[in-house]
């Protein structure tokens, strides 16, 4: 009997000290939250957080906001940024190995890394310098850790160093989620127009109705009812309806629904116009967004925003400004389409 006791005291010791390895990694990945950082930045920034984790960023310049943003963002979702940066880029086996090469081989067709390089030199020179601010401060915040991420310890990789071009990538990212990026919605209406009546596939695919609010001011009238059942069209009989159902069988198009819903101020007991927005996304860990909040100084005013970012950009994407609030929902609208091309054998 002694031996299992010392086999179990044994195992229990190792047990402890693997923990407290393991509390020390983790506690080390944490992100630095008190006290006073120099780095090689001629912008000065405040970070301060309160109860709920909230971060306030506070400078004297936008330049100063980019960087602390880029800081923060890379000391608190640096895995998060790297993934969405990879997703779009087609690199993903960087970090997993041979299971993200089908993935990678596939997105690698869009050339978004080479599209994300040549969109920073058509930004504004202001923009440019935001942009590359904020890269600044992802790889300073990077740096600072103690220890990488402990994504990477599970992983046994290094974190890359964040480029400019990253930012346009982690944007690609988000088109991915919200767009179908082989064209599976354009094989779609093409099965439903080549196998429905005409004013069948008109009313399931209008070009917009009378809810529409184009800013241009143009208006749309709602499709007639069709005539023809939702059958195949008389030709096409010996099609097995399987194919449609199976075609139309996509949880992409059944589940998300952005929206957002706006309150005129004189509807309101404070007489301001209220906006809500909810723009439906999966449930993640992390969240997707990241709550922030700005203040800094323009040559004519000062500026506060408070809303929410996404990491591995330098904006605020959802907020108010004190004086308008703006939401964010997406449309499916027509932005690609499928050309069969021929070519040489």
């Amino acid at each position: 009997m002694k031996w299992i006791t010392r086999i179990s005291k044994a195992l229990l010791i190792t047990f402890v000290l693997l923990s407290i390895l393991v509390y020390l990694a983790l506690k080390s990945s944490l992100p630095e939250i008190t006290g006073q950082i120099t780095v090689n930045s001629q912008e000065s920034v405040t970070i301060d957080r309160d109860i709920n984790g909230l971060a306030t960023l506070k400078s004297n310049s936008r330049l100063g906001i980019a960087y602390g943003l880029g800081f923060t963002h890379a000391q608190e979702r640096f895995f998060q940024m790297d993934l969405l940066r990879k997703n779009s880029a087609g690199e993903l086996s960087q970090l997993f190995g041979p299971v993200a090469i089908n993935h990678d081989s596939k997105i690698r067709l869009h050339q978004f890394r080479k599209k994300a390089h040549q969109n920073i030199t058509l930004l504004p020179v202001e923009h440019q310098r935001i942009l590359e601010e904020y890269t600044k401060g992802v790889n300073e915040g990077l740096k600072q850790l103690k220890l990488r991420p402990f994504e990477y310890l599970l992983l046994n990789k290094t974190p890359h160093r964040w480029l400019p071009e990253d930012s346009f990538l982690v944007l690609f990212s988000m088109y991915i989620d919200l767009q179908y990026q082989f064209g599976e919605r354009e094989q779609l209406l093409g099965l439903l127009k080549n196998n429905l009546m005409p004013d069948v596939y008109d009313f399931l695919n209008p070009d917009g109705s009378m809810w529409d609010a184009p800013i241009d001011n143009s208006t749309f009238s709602s499709p007639d009812l069709p005539i023809h059942s939702f059958s195949v069209v008389p030709i096409l009989q010996t099609i097995e309806s399987s194919t449609l159902v199976t075609a139309t069988n996509n949880l992409h198009e059944e589940l998300p629904g952005s929206n957002s819903w706006a309150v005129g101020g004189d509807l309101t007991a404070y007489g301001a116009a209220m906006l809500a927005n909810d723009m439906h996304l999966g449930i993640n860990m992390p969240n997707i967004w990241f709550r922030a909040a700005f203040k800094y100084q323009t040559q004519v005013q000062s500026i506060e925003i408070d809303g929410v970012t996404l990491p591995g950009t330098p904006a605020m994407i959802v907020g108010s400004n004190r004086n308008i609030a703006w939401g964010f929902t997406n449309s499916y609208g027509d932005w690609n389409d499928l050309i069969t091309l021929k070519v040489n054998n």
